[in-house]
């Protein structure tokens, strides 16, 4: 399926094309043939324009520049006057720091960030690089701040490598790619919200996506890459039932992505993830949240609960920022608000666990030796 996207902004030549993914089955191409409106906008501001969101739904059209949210790489006195002039929706500021992977951009009192590849540049203008989901990174790319607690423990060994965080923000891509935004939850997020980076002593990475767009097909999209420092682990459960995938990272450290799905109980009115202990089902409620933030994680945007700190209590009760060493905490049996929710058949184990799947899915010249203690 194609679609046209077509953006009557811009010049006196011909159209150009530029082809912009929707998600790993299709594209959309975006037409624009330079009208005088962008074409001055490009040569009198001579900044760097960010589409951001649109008020046409996906459309992006530059033709109407009343629908559109954008930022220039400029102050906000500049910014002002490039709305005024062309008059956009709405114009921000943004800046680009040159080791972190998004662009922030300045929204009142608050910053938003982006994730840099979230754009295809064309000339001075950066476009939606998968419209499918750049109007909700938008929305929740308002950033939160960690407490940053100074935490004193017996040692300084890091089990997951900080050098590896390309390799881990690849994996958010690959999530980001099928229409999906992941967000960090567990560990993970205590990590980030108490002390601004990764628990030193944990073994892995908790990222979980919302029933409606989680990637139930990580296992294929995984297989197909056959990268050598990304193996799929295990998977378990039903994409309705208890599903969660977990894949093994081997990059310059030895670690495990988790991916849980976050689903929503209606009579509860409460979200919840799952988990397996054996056949039993877990699950872990939260108070109902359907929209996200973002975070800075050693550099990199990633998506959080707008509230993390009650989320992180949900898990781990008001004494969260005392330390607990990731081998004396039980995902069963820790975690505040676990409750047993059912259990698989025995004759249904087959089909609910599947574990070795590095074993089951031979890769030729590709040799993987690791264990994991759960």
């Amino acid at each position: 399926m194609r679609l046209e996207l077509i953006f009557l902004a811009t010049t006196h030549g011909p159209s150009d094309h530029l082809n912009v993914a929707i998600d790993e089955r299709e594209t959309k191409t975006i037409l624009f043939s330079k009208t005088k409106t962008f074409e001055d906008l490009q040569s009198s501001s001579g900044v760097d324009i960010l589409l951001l969101d649109s008020l046409l739904n996906d459309t992006f059209a530059v033709y109407d520049p009343k629908s559109l949210v954008v930022a220039a790489r400029c102050d906000s006195a500049k910014a002002l006057e490039i709305k005024n002039e062309y008059g956009f929706q709405e114009v921000y500021s943004f800046s680009e720091p040159q080791e972190k992977d998004f662009f922030e951009i300045q929204k009142g009192d608050d910053i938003y960030i982006m994730p840099k590849n979230a754009f295809i540049q064309k000339d001075r203008i950066l476009y939606p690089n998968n419209t499918r989901i750049h109007s909700r990174l938008w929305q929740y790319g308002k950033r939160l701040s960690c407490e940053n607690v100074t935490m004193v423990r017996n040692t300084t060994k890091v089990v997951i490598s900080h050098s590896d965080m390309p390799l881990v923000a690849f994996v958010r891509d690959l999530i980001l790619r099928r229409g999906s935004i992941p967000f960090i939850v567990s560990g993970t997020l205590l990590g980030w919200y108490r002390e601004c980076s990764i628990i030193p002593h944990t073994r892995d990475m908790d990222f979980a996506s919302f029933h409606y767009e989680c990637p139930f097909d990580m296992l294929n999209i995984i297989n197909t890459l056959e990268l050598p420092w990304l193996w799929p682990y295990r998977e378990y459960g039903r994409p309705d039932d208890n599903w969660s995938f977990t894949m093994e990272i081997r990059g310059n450290s030895t670690f495990w992505i988790d991916i849980f799905t976050m689903y929503y109980d209606e009579k509860r009115n409460v979200n919840f993830v799952s988990a397996l202990a054996g056949l039993q089902k877990m699950k872990y409620t939260y108070t109902r949240f359907d929209t996200l933030c973002a975070v800075d994680l050693l550099n990199y945007v990633f998506y959080a609960p707008c509230d993390p700190e009650a989320y992180i209590r949900a898990d781990y009760g008001p004494d969260w920022r005392i330390d607990v060493n990731s081998l004396k905490y039980h995902y069963d049996t820790s975690p505040k608000n676990a409750e047993k929710n059912g259990k698989f058949l025995a004759k249904e184990k087959s089909e609910v666990i599947r574990e070795g799947l590095w074993d089951k899915y031979p890769r030729k010249n590709n040799k993987r030796k690791s264990e994991r203690k759960v």
